[in-house]
């Protein structure tokens, strides 16, 4: 629930805020007067991310009075780092099935396209990860039920699942591509309960769905912004999916939204999958929802 000692906005979260209006203002006072300035539309997307990012962890750290960034810098940096690596791995593995992305880079050297799209895919965590935090710091959301009894086998049979959903695309890509979405938290998620590592499954397993449900919630938050700021920014990255390529909104149709919802239960697996494997340079977070990404 919000902190009754609530703080006030931190200067970085105001700034995060000014530099959302700023980055817009510029970008419509381009295409309204024709200007052409290519710079406004090339640093659109790492530019309001940026501000996002700085503004919701600000709006953490007043209803909450701690935040990611406030109470761990160093911690809240090294998810940047994460995100790239995993956004990194998407991306090969979607060029590699080759269904259904589209990447407009007309004027970009190698190098340029690089660093931009770095940036832009290391926002991608941390945005997810800060979104959770302000929907439990504001909705103080709690959803408990039958608390659940995972075997062992049981897990071994999740993560034999998700093997053969993570290779079925190989093969028939154009049927089971979406799988991809889900096949890696069948995966990596067990993993990480029974290595005693934060996972979705250990907090069903009690009986609490409070991080499961606002990650969902999170994903088709943070989706919703992604392709609505790609819409304007270049590089652009537009996607078509077979069979479901109608009533599109922006650069995505509608069935891609529903892909978001589980791509942060992914991202959430994944992120605690490598952290363990790099314990030694990724430190164990806690913040203001310590099940997140920190404590058990």
């Amino acid at each position: 629930m919000v902190n009754p000692k609530s703080k006030n906005m931190p200067l970085y979260g105001i700034l995060g805020f000014l530099l959302i209006i700023l980055v817009n203002v510029t970008l419509w006072l381009n295409i309204i007067l024709d200007l052409n300035i290519e710079v406004f539309t090339h640093c659109y997307f790492p530019f309001i991310w940026a501000g996002f990012i700085l503004f919701v962890d600000g709006l953490v750290y007043k209803f909450r009075g701690k935040s990611l960034m406030k109470n761990n810098i160093k911690d809240f940096i090294s998810l940047f780092l994460v995100s790239f690596l995993i956004w990194t791995l998407f991306e090969i593995i979607v060029n590699c099935i080759q269904v259904w992305n589209f990447i407009e880079i007309d004027g970009f050297s190698f190098w340029g396209y690089f660093i931009i799209s770095s940036l832009v895919f290391s926002f991608v965590l941390p945005s997810i990860f800060e979104v959770t935090d302000l929907i439990n710091a504001l909705t103080g959301f709690k959803f408990k039920i039958k608390k659940f009894n995972f075997t062992r086998f049981f897990l071994y049979l999740t993560i034999f699942a998700g093997l053969i959903l993570f290779l079925l695309p190989i093969f028939y890509s154009k049927l089971t591509f979406p799988l991809i979405w889900i096949s890696l938290f069948l995966i990596f998620d067990p993993i990480n309960y029974m290595n005693d590592n934060p996972s979705i499954i250990r907090g069903i397993s009690k009986g609490d769905w409070q991080i499961a449900v606002s990650l969902l919630v999170a994903g088709i938050i943070v989706g919703f912004f992604w392709e609505f700021w790609n819409f304007w920014s270049y590089p652009k990255w537009s996607n078509s999916i077979p069979f479901f390529d109608f009533y599109r909104l922006f650069e995505i149709d509608l069935f891609g939204y529903s892909l978001y919802f589980f791509f942060s239960w992914e991202l959430f697996s994944m992120y605690h999958f490598i952290r363990n494997i790099g314990k030694s340079y990724l430190p164990r977070i806690t913040n203001s929802t310590k099940s997140l990404i920190g404590k058990k």
